[in-house]
């Protein structure tokens, strides 16, 4: 048997757990004791069996397992250290709640994978564009080329060249068009 510190149950599941057992133990009241009306469902199985139940960190699925956090009268075959018939009836309502929670875990399991693949996902194409980016380094004009021939020169001696500076506006323009023109290309674009 291993030692070290228990895993905590979430509060989440133990009050499903509860409300589960609870529920349980009023049915088997009216079965094990036919309607009476001066009994309660804690007669059968007291708070303290449901809390330990629903707080003991695993989730037992056999007699063995269950015997290991609680002892209750009510479901043991003193003749035979084994579960009587309440005690086979009880296992299996726990494995059918122990199910939905394991389908419940798998869900969020799901979740949570699906989530991280967007997030590695969108890490992945930020840094690429990052990259992408810091390659095709955006350089604003700061020469413009003046015809000094009567229509465009053939040669790029008909050319003057003015040192000329942009104003804001019309540097903010042209890197906007310049963005336009860049297609953030991904991985998944070569793989075609």
């Amino acid at each position: 048997m291993k030692r070290g510190k228990k895993k905590e149950t979430p509060e989440e599941e133990k009050g499903y757990i509860r409300n589960k057992l609870r529920f349980w133990r009023d049915n088997v009241l009216d079965e094990y004791y036919g309607g009476m009306t001066g009994i309660s469902g804690r007669t059968l199985m007291s708070d303290d069996v449901v809390d330990k139940i629903a707080g003991c960190g695993e989730r037992p699925r056999s007699y063995a397992e269950l015997r290991r956090h609680v002892v209750w009268a009510l479901i043991h075959d003193g003749d035979t250290g084994g579960p009587n018939e309440w005690g086979e009836r009880f296992i299996l309502a726990l494995q059918d709640i122990y199910k939905v929670l394991d389908a419940y875990d798998e869900e969020r399991a799901e979740e949570e994978k699906r989530v991280e693949g967007e997030r590695l996902e969108a890490q992945t194409q930020a840094r690429y564009e990052v990259n992408t980016r810091s390659d095709f380094n955006i350089q604003t004009p700061r020469i413009c080329a003046r015809n000094t021939s009567e229509g465009w020169g053939e040669s790029d001696e008909d050319m003057e060249v003015d040192q000329v500076e942009l104003t804001s506006e019309e540097e903010t323009q042209y890197r906007a068009n310049v963005l336009k023109e860049f297609v953030v290309l991904t991985p998944e674009s070569y793989s075609h």
